[in-house]
């Protein structure tokens, strides 16, 4: 997998100039991943709790007896909620194929649900390593465009609450020596950005 300049850049500055730099600058950013590829049987229930986790705990019972002060704490952002569908695309293609509506049509009927609908979401593009970089990364925004105008087109969802990001492919998930592994990393993901 290649570094773009943009990541490598600030690294080795901080290298030259005498800084400490966080090993944890060079990993991915945190995510808790629920995959739902090569499923069926899951529901629009189970991905809304995925995406939107915090959404259930909204709903709190208040005690009657004196409340606890929270206490401060320094830890970490609680790593994004994200989602990989079952939604795939053909080698240098941002078609998505008719059998992969299913999947997005239930990732619509959650954003649609009113306890969801101050709520964005990311839709990741991905690619294979087949190709340039340039190409892999304006195709992997192709089909994150592709995904976000679908659910715009059938389902009635502000298009600003869809943000599109293509990653090309500097995020495999099988090995890009194989056919299957490529066919799986031409892929989307998506991630709950939070409320609005």
């Amino acid at each position: 997998m290649r570094r773009s300049a943009l990541t490598i850049f600030p690294i080795l500055l901080g290298i030259l100039l005498g800084a400490v730099v966080p090993t944890d600058l060079l990993a991915q950013e945190k995510r808790a991943l629920t995959d739902f590829r090569g499923r069926t049987d899951y529901t629009e229930e189970d991905l809304a709790k995925s995406l939107f986790p915090e959404a259930s705990s909204d709903v709190r019972l208040r005690g009657i007896g004196p409340q606890r002060p929270q206490q401060a704490t320094t830890t970490q952002p609680a790593p994004k909620p994200s989602v990989a569908l079952n939604v795939f695309f053909d080698f240098n293609s941002d078609k998505i194929l008719p059998e992969y509506y299913p999947d997005i049509d239930k990732l619509g009927k959650v954003l649609i649900q009113e306890q969801y609908n101050g709520y964005r979401v990311q839709i990741e593009g991905h690619t294979d390593s087949v190709g340039s970089d340039a190409y892999n990364q304006a195709l992997s925004q192709r089909r994150a465009e592709s995904v976000k105008r679908y659910l715009v087109q059938h389902f009635p969802i502000e298009s600003q609450r869809l943000v599109v990001r293509g990653f090309g492919e500097a995020r495999p998930i099988a090995s890009n020596d194989t056919p299957e592994g490529r066919s799986q990393n031409r892929r989307v993901e998506v991630v709950s950005l939070g409320k609005q």
